[in-house]
């Protein structure tokens, strides 16, 4: 069995965005919820920050 995740579910850091293509909660009735995220780093913060700017179900 191959353990490594495939192409496309990868997050992805470029300029400062943060791209995370799977996320998995846990909803309010124990259902499992799934999206993806986009998120911007916050420049000086420290620790490290990012802020969401985009979330979508899959």
């Amino acid at each position: 069995m191959d353990n490594q995740p495939s192409d496309n579910r990868w997050a992805i850091y470029e300029n400062g965005n943060l791209h995370i293509p799977c996320i998995k909660v846990m909803g309010p009735f124990d259902d499992e919820l799934h999206f993806e995220a986009d998120m911007q780093y916050q420049p000086l913060s420290e620790p490290m920050t990012f802020q969401v700017t985009g979330a979508n179900p899959k």
